[in-house]
């Protein structure tokens, strides 16, 4: 088996014939689908059934409500493929998905990324990727960090990973993440790779239809997701021949990540002056933080209004004066 599609589903009865049909598409003999559902109490199950009857290489598990991240490592405890694709259940991908990776993945490459596209709900819009194949893992942690700092890496589903290194290196999801549990699991993966490949053409499409998306959601827990996605990311790293270079990618997505949670204090209705209580709060967790390594002089003017907890400035700068 060369490739197993991993899609993890939860109220998916509105979208997950698409994902399907459009897997189905350029379907290979060497393929299988693992579809795990989370639990879902609508049509879901209906459904996925009746795929994985009439095809025999869809492969359909159940578990209780656990979360995107159970999901998928279910579906890496049985996947049989010698690499993995990850699919979401609202997303689809263009018929050409399998021949093109299948004609661009070299027998020796580790990890291979290539373009998206984004369908808003009326049109899609291409985003294509371009990059050079990197040969020694050197160059490929350097494209780590590039990509770390421009968050190019974050989506799972524009890659194709090994299953042997994410064996050999025990590479699995965070169960306690809620959010960044894809970026720790790629930096995870990518620290142990040497050769990628990149096709810069759009496979994947990725659907914004859903109103329900994480985006849109109050989350009142995500600055401590968020540190917990950075400290894991910062021990990763501490493990890497390449730690240095690293670790300033971490850090400088650690201190982006700040606006990240002070920005969420704009989907409820605080005041000004509760927001700006909030906001030093989010600070002052960030900057106890001491072991930093600044990636350039954008990253430390990035650092100095949360470091120095300059809330009114912060404010400010996001266009909230109420």
């Amino acid at each position: 088996m060369k490739y197993s599609v991993i899609i993890p589903a939860y109220q998916a009865e509105n979208s997950i014939a698409r994902c399907l049909d459009s897997l189905l598409v350029g379907f290979r003999n060497d393929a299988e689908i693992l579809i795990v559902n989370d639990g879902s109490n609508d049509r879901t199950e209906e459904i996925c059934l009746d795929y994985a009857s009439r095809y025999p290489r869809i492969r359909y598990f159940l578990q209780e409500h656990r979360g995107v991240s159970a999901a998928r490592n279910l579906a890496l405890d049985h996947a049989c493929g010698e690499y993995i694709m990850f699919v979401d259940s609202d997303d689809y991908v263009f018929g050409e998905y399998f021949p093109v990776i299948d004609a661009r993945l070299s027998d020796d490459a580790d990890f291979l990324m290539f373009g998206r596209a984004v369908f808003d709900g009326s049109a899609v819009h291409m985003q294509p990727f371009c990059r050079r194949r990197t040969e020694t893992a050197a160059d490929t942690l350097k494209f780590l960090s590039k990509v770390l700092v421009s968050r190019e890496l974050n989506a799972l589903y524009t890659k194709v990973f090994r299953r042997s290194i994410l064996q050999e290196q025990r590479v699995r999801f965070d169960e306690r993440l809620h959010i960044g549990e894809d970026k720790v699991f790629i930096v995870q993966y990518m620290i142990h790779t040497r050769v990628a490949e990149f096709i810069p053409d759009p496979l994947y499409v990725m659907s914004l239809e859903n109103s329900n998306s994480l985006s849109r959601k109050k989350r009142e827990n995500l600055c401590d997701d968020i540190l917990l996605e950075h400290q894991l990311l910062f021990d990763i790293v501490e493990s890497s021949p390449y730690r240095a270079i690293l670790k300033k990618a971490v850090s400088y997505s650690y201190h982006r990540s700040a606006y990240t949670v002070i920005r969420e204090l704009q989907k409820f209705d605080y005041s000004r002056s509760r927001r700006l209580r909030e906001t030093i709060c989010i600070c002052r967790r960030y900057a106890e933080r001491k072991d930093i390594s600044y990636y350039d002089l954008r990253h430390r003017l990035l650092a100095i209004p949360v470091r120095l907890k300059m809330a009114a400035l912060i404010d400010f700068a996001m266009g909230r004066k109420r």
